[in-house]
This record gives structure tokens, sequence and C-alpha cells, in this order.
């Protein structure tokens, strides 16, 4: 399978080293998405750690290709992976952000087995042969959306949690994390959608407005774990003429937006930005014979307006996307 070459970093440093040869080694990205604010963070992350890692004391040249995904489900990227092993040449690394980890696991294994190696970002994949995971804690990160909203609701009534009852695997961790959280508040209580037999008490977009005419006075705050969900939302709860404290899960332009406005009372951000940066940066030192950390979690951080203009949360939702992608990409980034 022939994959698009997006950049291709690899420049001579042997100056800014002293006259030493800088190592070339290639990797491929395979990411579980095409475009959009997260990918393209993630994906100008990867390109600060080459960049870094090309002006270092010993300098180590990344020739890192971007390949998208063929097709919308875990096959077609399980396909991508084992068309990356067979590749002649072959990649000296793999970072791959599974769609579905168990149906990637035969893939990414066998890839690992094969001599390459592989470095998960983003969905964790439990497994001994790869070199190691780099993501967000997505439990933690419902935890602490479970006591942002919670405080928000003044640790009373019903909440409504908007998502994806076939969420990805990330997603579905953070709304786990969510329901555990609530636990430390025995005066909120979810909000079935009369689906009593699901798994967790997740209602799906399209089930929002009928909920809200439904079970409206019940409702005293509304948790979005699926960002592609926040528009209909909004939407619903506009209609329905009910104002309660809204926390999304998500840290797009339009959510920070819409914090500043007033829109929505919280948000539990992220960083795709430092998952990139650290997964090209654990990959090369694995190469390199350093010792790796097997699991790299990155924390998220829940935010409101009064916090959304400090300097440390600025750094957090304004990484330099615009500075490493080139050109720009259509989505401009997470923030301007």
């Amino acid at each position: 399978m022939r994959l698009s070459r997006l950049l291709c970093l690899a420049l001579c440093w042997a100056a800014a080293a002293g006259g030493a040869t800088a190592k070339t080694l290639h990797f491929l990205v395979l990411p579980d998405a095409a475009g959009g604010e997260e990918a393209d963070a993630l994906h100008a992350g990867m390109l600060k750690a080459v960049r870094t890692l090309g002006q270092a004391k010993t300098p180590v040249d990344i020739v890192l290709e971007w390949a998208p995904p063929a097709g919308a489900d875990a096959a077609a990227q399980a396909a991508a992976v084992q068309a990356a092993a067979a590749a002649s040449p072959r990649p000296d690394g793999l970072i791959v952000s599974p769609r579905d980890p168990e149906k990637l696991r035969a893939a990414i294994e066998g890839t690992a087995q094969s001599g390459i190696p592989v470095v998960v970002v983003e969905t964790p994949l439990s497994s001994p042969l790869i070199t190691a995971y780099v993501g967000s804690n997505h439990y933690q990160a419902g935890q602490a959306a479970a006591n942002l909203l919670c405080k928000l609701m003044r640790e009373r009534g019903g909440v409504l949690i908007v998502g994806d009852p076939a969420a990805s695997f990330s997603v579905s961790q953070l709304e786990k994390g969510f329901i555990q959280g609530l636990f430390s508040y025995p005066n909120v209580q979810p909000v079935f959608s009369g689906d009593y037999g699901a798994a967790l008490p997740v209602v799906a977009p399209k089930a929002v407005e009928g909920i809200l005419r439904r079970q409206g006075a019940r409702v005293a705050g509304v948790l979005v774990t699926d960002p592609d969900a926040y528009d209909a939302t909004r939407d619903a709860l506009q209609q329905a003429g009910l104002r309660v404290p809204l926390v999304v899960c998500g840290q797009r332009r339009a959510f920070i937006d819409a914090l500043r406005q007033g829109e929505i009372a919280g948000i539990v951000a992220e960083t795709p930005f430092e998952i990139g940066n650290r997964a090209v940066e654990v990959l090369a030192d694995s190469l390199s014979g350093k010792q790796v950390l097997m699991r790299n979690t990155i924390l998220g951080v829940a935010i409101t307006s009064e916090k959304l203009d400090e300097p440390a949360v600025q750094a957090f939702l304004r990484p330099p996307v615009g500075e490493y992608l080139s050109p720009e990409p259509a989505s401009g980034g997470l923030l301007r």
C-alpha cells in the first residue's frame, strides 16, 4: 500500500552537534481519524518532537509519515498496520491510535513480534509486546468531570449523560470514570432514558430532546462525553428552555468560545499535542536503547470560565499547532 508522505525531516545537524552524523529513522503514524482539531494537534505535537530531536546534542533525524486511515472501521486500520509491517523498506517504528484496541490487537502484536516497535497513543492497549502507551487517563478525566459538574449542581439533582452508547473505548472509559465519580455525591443521580438494560446511563444525542420533554424537571446538570454530541445537546436544551450547568469533555475552539460566553459551565480538556510530542520522544528513546515507561499518561484538566485566562490553562489549551503544521490545517489548530 502506497502511503503519502506529508513531511520528511532528513536534515543534517552535524555542525550543531560538533561533527556528529545524525541517525535517520522512519516513523509511520496511523491515526484513528483524518483531520479535525484533535488530529491536527496530535500531528503538530509529533512534529515538535521531530524538530527537538533533530536539534539535540546527539541529533536524530526522523522521517515522519502521517498516514490517514483508509477506511472508517477498525478492520481497515488493522489492514494498514499489517501492510506497514510488510512494506519494503520497513519503518523503524509505528505510532498507532487504535480505533478499537481489541480489533487491532492481533495486527499490532504481530507487527511488534516482527521486530517493529509500536507505540500506542490515545486509546490504551494492554499488551507486553508494545513498546509503550502514551495518552490521556480517560477514567481520571471522567472523575474530574463528575467533581466539576456535581459542584456546579450544588451536589444535588439528576444528571443527564449524553454521548454515544456505542462509543469508542476512550469515551467509554471516560463515562465509567464519571459514574464512579458520582458515588462521592449521594444526592446526584443519573437520569436514565428508560433503557435500564444499558451498561451505562448514557443517551444518544438524538434522544435528548425526548428525554427533556419527559423528564426535564429532574435534570439539574448535563455532561457531554463525546465532543460530536455537543451541538445536538445544546440545541435540545435551548428548545426545552432549560438552563442548567453543562460540562463538555473536549477542548475544541467552539467549546472554549462557549465557555467564555457562559453557554458552557465547564470543560474537561485533554492535550493531544503533548501526547503526540511524547509518543515520538518515547519511540526514539526506545530505539536508542534507553529505558522507557510502559505507560505514559497525561491527566485531563477541569476548567471553568474563571480559570480560562490563567497562564497555565492558556498554555495547556493553546499548543502552537500552526507553528509545526505547514501548511496550516484547515481547522487552524485548537485556539486562535
